[in-house]
Protein backbone atom coordinates (compact mmCIF):
# COMPACT_ATOMS: atom_id res chain seq x y z
CA UNK A 1 0.00 0.00 0.00
CA UNK A 2 1.22 3.83 -0.74
CA UNK A 3 2.05 5.51 2.29
CA UNK A 4 0.17 8.81 2.76
CA UNK A 5 0.72 12.02 4.41
CA UNK A 6 -0.55 14.68 6.90
CA UNK A 7 -3.73 14.87 4.12
CA UNK A 8 -5.44 11.85 5.75
CA UNK A 9 -3.63 11.91 9.51
CA UNK A 10 -5.14 8.95 11.81
CA UNK A 11 -7.59 7.74 8.88
CA UNK A 12 -7.40 3.74 8.65
CA UNK A 13 -9.02 1.50 5.92
CA UNK A 14 -10.43 -1.27 6.57
CA UNK A 15 -10.05 -4.33 4.29
CA UNK A 16 -12.55 -4.58 1.55
CA UNK A 17 -15.64 -6.26 1.97
CA UNK A 18 -17.83 -7.74 -0.40
CA UNK A 19 -21.05 -7.00 -0.52
CA UNK A 20 -24.55 -5.20 -2.53
CA UNK A 21 -24.49 -1.64 -3.78
CA UNK A 22 -27.37 0.20 -4.74
CA UNK A 23 -27.53 2.22 -7.90
CA UNK A 24 -29.26 4.71 -6.40
CA UNK A 25 -28.31 7.44 -4.00
CA UNK A 26 -27.38 6.45 -0.79
CA UNK A 27 -29.71 7.17 2.77
CA UNK A 28 -29.46 10.77 4.25
CA UNK A 29 -28.87 14.78 3.36
CA UNK A 30 -27.05 14.69 -0.39
CA UNK A 31 -23.98 16.40 -0.57
CA UNK A 32 -22.75 15.55 -4.07
CA UNK A 33 -23.56 14.25 -7.34
CA UNK A 34 -21.73 13.89 -10.05
CA UNK A 35 -22.87 12.06 -13.39
CA UNK A 36 -20.29 12.14 -15.75
CA UNK A 37 -18.19 8.09 -15.98
CA UNK A 38 -19.20 6.21 -12.65
CA UNK A 39 -22.14 8.25 -10.89
CA UNK A 40 -21.02 9.26 -7.74
CA UNK A 41 -23.52 10.13 -4.76
CA UNK A 42 -21.85 12.29 -0.57
CA UNK A 43 -24.49 11.86 1.79
CA UNK A 44 -24.48 12.85 5.27
CA UNK A 45 -26.27 10.67 7.51
CA UNK A 46 -26.19 10.20 11.44
CA UNK A 47 -23.18 10.18 12.78
CA UNK A 48 -21.52 8.86 9.34
CA UNK A 49 -20.70 10.21 5.57
CA UNK A 50 -21.25 7.35 2.49
CA UNK A 51 -19.60 7.77 -0.55
CA UNK A 52 -21.20 5.65 -3.48
CA UNK A 53 -20.38 4.82 -6.48
CA UNK A 54 -23.04 3.31 -7.95
CA UNK A 55 -23.20 -0.42 -8.50
CA UNK A 56 -19.73 -0.38 -7.55
CA UNK A 57 -18.30 0.87 -4.30
CA UNK A 58 -19.69 2.28 -0.99
CA UNK A 59 -17.19 3.77 1.45
CA UNK A 60 -18.48 4.52 5.21
CA UNK A 61 -16.80 7.44 6.49
CA UNK A 62 -17.05 7.96 10.36
CA UNK A 63 -17.75 11.55 11.57
CA UNK A 64 -14.08 11.72 12.95
CA UNK A 65 -12.77 10.72 9.80
CA UNK A 66 -10.92 8.12 11.69
CA UNK A 67 -12.14 4.96 10.26
CA UNK A 68 -13.27 3.91 6.45
CA UNK A 69 -15.26 0.59 5.48
CA UNK A 70 -15.27 -0.17 1.87
CA UNK A 71 -17.86 -2.48 0.25
CA UNK A 72 -17.27 -3.67 -3.22
CA UNK A 73 -19.52 -5.22 -5.33
CA UNK A 74 -19.30 -8.53 -7.66
CA UNK A 75 -19.19 -6.43 -10.77
CA UNK A 76 -16.36 -4.12 -9.40
CA UNK A 77 -12.88 -4.54 -10.65
CA UNK A 78 -10.80 -6.50 -7.64
CA UNK A 79 -8.09 -4.11 -6.07
CA UNK A 80 -9.62 -1.12 -7.53
CA UNK A 81 -10.96 0.32 -3.91
CA UNK A 82 -7.46 1.19 -3.42
CA UNK A 83 -6.76 3.71 -6.38
CA UNK A 84 -10.36 5.43 -5.37
CA UNK A 85 -9.60 5.14 -1.77
CA UNK A 86 -6.25 7.04 -2.34
CA UNK A 87 -7.72 9.44 -4.81
CA UNK A 88 -11.78 10.42 -4.25
CA UNK A 89 -11.93 9.05 -1.12
CA UNK A 90 -8.82 10.59 0.32
CA UNK A 91 -10.45 14.13 -1.32
CA UNK A 92 -13.58 13.62 0.27
CA UNK A 93 -12.29 13.58 3.40
CA UNK A 94 -10.24 16.48 3.49
CA UNK A 95 -12.83 19.04 1.46
CA UNK A 96 -15.04 17.82 4.65
CA UNK A 97 -12.35 18.94 7.08
CA UNK A 98 -12.50 22.25 5.25
CA UNK A 99 -10.05 21.82 3.20
CA UNK A 100 -9.37 22.57 -0.56
CA UNK A 101 -8.61 19.56 -3.10
CA UNK A 102 -6.79 20.37 -6.35
CA UNK A 103 -6.24 17.84 -9.07
CA UNK A 104 -2.65 18.30 -9.05
CA UNK A 105 0.20 16.73 -8.37
CA UNK A 106 2.48 18.97 -6.28
CA UNK A 107 6.51 18.87 -6.64
CA UNK A 108 8.56 20.72 -4.23
CA UNK A 109 11.55 22.60 -5.51
CA UNK A 110 14.22 24.93 -3.49
CA UNK A 111 12.09 24.45 -0.52
CA UNK A 112 9.34 25.65 -2.21
CA UNK A 113 5.79 24.22 -3.94
CA UNK A 114 4.76 24.54 -7.46
CA UNK A 115 1.48 22.45 -8.41
CA UNK A 116 1.13 20.67 -11.58
CA UNK A 117 -3.09 21.14 -11.87
CA UNK A 118 -5.66 19.98 -14.88
CA UNK A 119 -8.25 17.28 -16.01
CA UNK A 120 -7.56 13.19 -16.19
CA UNK A 121 -4.90 12.48 -18.41
CA UNK A 122 -3.48 15.92 -19.13
CA UNK A 123 0.08 14.63 -18.13
CA UNK A 124 0.24 16.08 -14.71
CA UNK A 125 2.39 13.07 -13.21
CA UNK A 126 4.28 12.64 -16.06
CA UNK A 127 5.15 16.25 -16.58
CA UNK A 128 6.26 15.84 -12.15
CA UNK A 129 7.94 12.57 -13.08
CA UNK A 130 10.30 14.57 -15.40
CA UNK A 131 11.16 17.08 -12.62
CA UNK A 132 11.96 14.81 -10.63
CA UNK A 133 14.32 12.95 -12.24
CA UNK A 134 15.79 16.03 -12.75
CA UNK A 135 16.14 17.02 -8.82
CA UNK A 136 12.65 17.67 -7.40
CA UNK A 137 10.58 15.94 -4.77
CA UNK A 138 7.40 14.76 -4.64
CA UNK A 139 4.96 16.44 -2.22
CA UNK A 140 1.64 14.50 -3.69
CA UNK A 141 0.38 12.75 -6.44
CA UNK A 142 -3.06 13.40 -7.76
CA UNK A 143 -4.90 15.15 -4.87
CA UNK A 144 -3.19 18.14 -3.57
CA UNK A 145 -4.69 19.45 -0.13
CA UNK A 146 -3.84 22.89 0.87
CA UNK A 147 -5.15 25.60 2.79
CA UNK A 148 -5.20 28.53 0.36
CA UNK A 149 -4.15 31.37 2.33
CA UNK A 150 -0.63 34.24 1.08
CA UNK A 151 0.91 31.62 0.67
CA UNK A 152 -1.05 28.78 -0.10
CA UNK A 153 -0.15 25.72 1.96
CA UNK A 154 0.34 22.50 0.86
CA UNK A 155 0.31 19.32 2.78
CA UNK A 156 1.67 16.04 2.29
CA UNK A 157 -0.08 13.53 0.28
CA UNK A 158 -0.07 10.18 -1.51
CA UNK A 159 3.61 9.99 -2.57
CA UNK A 160 3.45 7.67 -5.00
CA UNK A 161 3.56 8.39 -8.68
CA UNK A 162 0.94 6.66 -11.27
CA UNK A 163 2.26 6.81 -14.53
CA UNK A 164 0.70 5.31 -18.20
CA UNK A 165 2.49 2.59 -19.28
CA UNK A 166 3.83 4.87 -22.30
CA UNK A 167 6.28 6.52 -19.74
CA UNK A 168 8.31 3.79 -19.70
CA UNK A 169 11.29 5.79 -20.36
CA UNK A 170 10.60 8.12 -17.52
CA UNK A 171 10.27 5.92 -14.78
CA UNK A 172 13.88 4.53 -15.72
CA UNK A 173 15.19 8.20 -15.71
CA UNK A 174 13.87 8.45 -11.99
CA UNK A 175 16.99 6.67 -10.02
CA UNK A 176 16.32 4.98 -6.57
CA UNK A 177 12.25 4.76 -6.90
CA UNK A 178 10.39 1.38 -5.98
CA UNK A 179 8.09 0.64 -8.30
CA UNK A 180 5.23 -1.56 -8.62
CA UNK A 181 2.51 -2.29 -11.59
CA UNK A 182 -0.88 -1.02 -9.71
CA UNK A 183 -4.50 -2.59 -10.53
CA UNK A 184 -5.02 -0.87 -13.01
CA UNK A 185 -2.03 -1.41 -15.37
CA UNK A 186 0.04 2.01 -14.35
CA UNK A 187 3.38 2.13 -13.14
CA UNK A 188 3.22 3.03 -9.56
CA UNK A 189 6.67 4.98 -8.70
CA UNK A 190 7.67 5.94 -5.40
CA UNK A 191 10.69 8.03 -4.96
CA UNK A 192 13.10 7.95 -2.32
CA UNK A 193 12.93 11.11 -0.98
CA UNK A 194 9.77 12.62 1.17
CA UNK A 195 9.10 15.94 1.61
CA UNK A 196 8.83 17.81 4.27
CA UNK A 197 6.50 16.59 7.29
CA UNK A 198 4.96 20.09 7.76
CA UNK A 199 4.54 20.44 3.90
CA UNK A 200 5.66 23.26 1.58
CA UNK A 201 4.37 26.93 0.64
CA UNK A 202 2.79 26.70 -2.93
CA UNK A 203 5.05 28.84 -4.94
CA UNK A 204 3.44 28.52 -8.58
CA UNK A 205 0.78 26.61 -10.38
CA UNK A 206 1.34 24.90 -13.67
CA UNK A 207 -1.28 24.20 -16.32
CA UNK A 208 0.40 21.62 -18.70
CA UNK A 209 -0.43 21.43 -22.30
CA UNK A 210 1.14 18.75 -23.86
CA UNK A 211 1.84 19.11 -27.44
CA UNK A 212 3.68 16.90 -29.77
CA UNK A 213 6.02 18.45 -32.23
CA UNK A 214 7.09 20.85 -29.82
CA UNK A 215 10.50 22.13 -29.14
CA UNK A 216 10.81 23.90 -25.91
CA UNK A 217 9.05 24.45 -23.10
CA UNK A 218 6.98 27.42 -23.11
CA UNK A 219 5.64 29.30 -20.21
CA UNK A 220 3.00 31.63 -20.65
CA UNK A 221 1.48 33.71 -17.18
CA UNK A 222 -2.77 33.72 -17.15
CA UNK A 223 -4.74 36.58 -15.45
CA UNK A 224 -6.59 36.16 -12.83
CA UNK A 225 -9.43 35.44 -14.90
CA UNK A 226 -7.58 33.02 -16.74
CA UNK A 227 -6.07 31.32 -13.78
CA UNK A 228 -9.59 30.92 -12.25
CA UNK A 229 -10.92 29.24 -15.24
CA UNK A 230 -8.45 27.02 -15.37
CA UNK A 231 -8.49 26.61 -11.59
CA UNK A 232 -12.40 26.09 -11.06
CA UNK A 233 -12.68 22.57 -13.53
CA UNK A 234 -9.31 21.24 -12.19
CA UNK A 235 -11.05 20.66 -8.53
CA UNK A 236 -10.30 16.75 -7.58
CA UNK A 237 -14.24 17.05 -6.52
CA UNK A 238 -16.79 18.50 -9.17
CA UNK A 239 -20.20 17.97 -8.09
CA UNK A 240 -20.69 19.48 -4.70
CA UNK A 241 -24.26 20.62 -4.40
CA UNK A 242 -24.65 21.64 -0.28
CA UNK A 243 -24.14 25.15 -0.23
CA UNK A 244 -21.64 25.83 2.41
CA UNK A 245 -18.92 23.88 0.80
CA UNK A 246 -20.11 25.29 -2.43
CA UNK A 247 -19.33 28.71 -1.05
CA UNK A 248 -16.27 27.21 0.87
CA UNK A 249 -14.91 25.62 -2.35
CA UNK A 250 -15.18 28.96 -4.78
CA UNK A 251 -13.94 30.88 -1.91
CA UNK A 252 -10.96 29.09 -1.94
CA UNK A 253 -10.02 28.81 -5.84
CA UNK A 254 -10.97 32.91 -6.03
CA UNK A 255 -8.11 33.50 -3.38
CA UNK A 256 -5.56 31.05 -5.27
CA UNK A 257 -6.08 32.37 -8.62
CA UNK A 258 -5.35 36.04 -6.95
CA UNK A 259 -2.68 35.24 -5.02
CA UNK A 260 -0.67 32.02 -7.14
CA UNK A 261 1.02 32.60 -10.08
CA UNK A 262 -0.20 30.11 -12.59
CA UNK A 263 0.88 29.52 -16.00
CA UNK A 264 0.24 27.62 -18.98
CA UNK A 265 2.84 25.27 -19.82
CA UNK A 266 3.83 24.27 -23.29
CA UNK A 267 5.16 20.71 -22.93
CA UNK A 268 6.80 18.77 -25.59
CA UNK A 269 5.49 15.34 -25.31
CA UNK A 270 6.73 12.11 -26.11
CA UNK A 271 7.54 9.37 -25.86
CA UNK A 272 9.95 9.13 -26.29
CA UNK A 273 10.91 11.30 -23.20
CA UNK A 274 14.54 12.29 -22.79
CA UNK A 275 17.09 13.33 -19.81
CA UNK A 276 17.31 16.99 -21.39
CA UNK A 277 14.14 17.91 -21.43
CA UNK A 278 13.77 16.65 -17.96
CA UNK A 279 16.63 19.23 -16.97
CA UNK A 280 14.91 21.87 -19.09
CA UNK A 281 11.50 21.59 -17.50
CA UNK A 282 13.09 21.52 -13.92
CA UNK A 283 15.25 24.79 -14.54
CA UNK A 284 12.21 26.65 -15.92
CA UNK A 285 10.55 25.80 -12.65
CA UNK A 286 13.85 26.87 -10.69
CA UNK A 287 13.75 29.81 -12.19
CA UNK A 288 9.82 30.55 -11.46
CA UNK A 289 9.91 29.65 -7.61
CA UNK A 290 12.96 32.00 -7.26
Amino acid sequence: MASQGDAIPCTVFLPVELGDVATDPPPGELLFDYAPGWRMWISRVADRYLVRYAGHYDFVIDCDFTIVRTIESSVATPGFAEVLQYGAVLAVINSLRGRYCLHATTIEVSGRGAAIYGNSGQGKSTTAALMIAAGANLVADDVTVLRPRTPATVYPGLLELRLRQTAEDIAALVGGAKRRETVDHRIGLRPSVDPPTDGVDLAVGLFPIPTRGAEKVVLERMSPFEAITSLIPSARLVGWIDPAIQAREFEAVGELAETLPCYRMKVPWGPPFERALAVELFDRVVDLVG
